[in-house]
C-alpha cells in the first residue's frame, strides 16, 4: 500500500504573535525539512495531483511522494516559502482563508501578516503552489448550522474563483474539524478533496473528504519531523480521529452554545 505523508504547516518566520508562534517554523528549519525530502529522493505533489494519481490507481507515480500543505494564507508564503520551493523544484498547496485576504487587500494594518489578493496571484504565478480553500472566516464548521456552514464554504470558493480565475478543488477544514454533513456540502460545492489533521499518514484508502495530515509544530525536533516525512512512526489512515479530538468535541459544543447565547443577549440590548 502506497502511503503519502501530507504535511500540515502554517507560517514560516519568527515575527509571529505568541499564540501563533507554536505553529510557525524558522525559515532555516523549514528549509531543513525540504532538504530532508530532497535527500531521500521523495517527490512533492499538490493535493490535486495526489488525488488524480489515486483515482487513476497510478502506484508507480504515487511511490515516494509527499504533499506539503499550508493553512490560512500567511504573507510569508510568497516572500519566504515560495523561493525555497522554487529553488528545489518542489510544489505545495496553500489553503486560503478568504476574509483574511479581503481584510489585507482593504489595507487594514492589523492584517498585514496575511497575503493580499495581488500577492495570492503572484504566489500562484511562481508555479510552486496549488491554491485551495480554508473557509471564509476560519470557523469550526462542525459547530455551525447547515446554512452557515454552507455559506462559509461557498463564500470561500467563490472569492477564490473571482480573484484568481478558477474554482479551488481542494479544501482544508479549519482546526481539522468536520462532520459527514460538512463533507457532503463540500462534494456538492465541487471540491474533490478535503484535509483534516488526525496526525497520521495518508494511505491509499484514505477518505478523500477527510484526508489525514501530519501536524508539524515548532517544538518538534528535526529528527522527529524527518521520521514523519519518511512515513515512519505514525498511524496510517483511514483511521479514527485522535482520542483527544474526540474527547474535546463535547467541550467545543458547550463553548459554541455559550458564545451563541452571549451574542444573542448582546444583540437584544
Amino acid at each position: 500500500m502506497t502511503v503519502t505523508p501530507i504535511l500540515c504547516y502554517h507560517g514560516v518566520g519568527d515575527d509571529y504573535p505568541k499564540t501563533e508562534r507554536p505553529f510557525s517554523f524558522p525559515a532555516d528549519v523549514f528549509a531543513a525539512h525540504l532538504d530532508a525530502i530532497a535527500r531521500r529522493g521523495l517527490r512533492t505533489v499538490t493535493l490535486g495531483e495526489l488525488m488524480r494519481l489515486r483515482h487513476d490507481g497510478d502506484e508507480p507515480s504515487l511511490a515516494r511522494t509527499v504533499a506539503i500543505t499550508f493553512d490560512d494564507g500567511y504573507a510569508d508564503l510568497l516572500t519566504t516559502v515560495a523561493p525555497l520551493l522554487v529553488e528545489r523544484q518542489m510544489v505545495a498547496t496553500a489553503f486560503l482563508t478568504t476574509s483574511f485576504l479581503d481584510h489585507r487587500s482593504a489595507g487594514r494594518p492589523s492584517d498585514d501578516r496575511w497575503l493580499s489578493w495581488d500577492e495570492a496571484r503572484a504566489l500562484r504565478e511562481t508555479g510552486a503552489f496549488e491554491i485551495g480553500a480554508h473557509s471564509h472566516d476560519h470557523v469550526e464548521l462542525d459547530m455551525l448550522d447547515v446554512g452557515d456552514a454552507r455559506r462559509q464554504i461557498h463564500a470561500c470558493r467563490d472569492r477564490i474563483a473571482d480573484e484568481l480565475g478558477a474554482r479551488p478543488t481542494s479544501f482544508a477544514y479549519p482546526y481539522g474539524y468536520s462532520t459527514p454533513t460538512v463533507q457532503a456540502m463540500l462534494r456538492e460545492a465541487g471540491f474533490m478533496s478535503a484535509c483534516g489533521v488526525k496526525h497520521a499518514l495518508s494511505g491509499a484508502d484514505d477518505v478523500p473528504m477527510n484526508l489525514a495530515r501530519v501536524r508539524l509544530l515548532r517544538r518538534h525536533p528535526l529528527a522527529t519531523a524527518t521520521r514523519w516525512i519518511e512515513g515512519q512512526a505514525l498511524r496510517v489512515a483511514p483511521c479514527p480521529d485522535e482520542l483527544r479530538t474526540r474527547l474535546y468535541r463535547p467541550v467545543r459544543r458547550l463553548r459554541h452554545r455559550a458564545r451563541r447565547r452571549r451574542d444573542a443577549a448582546s444583540a437584544s440590548h
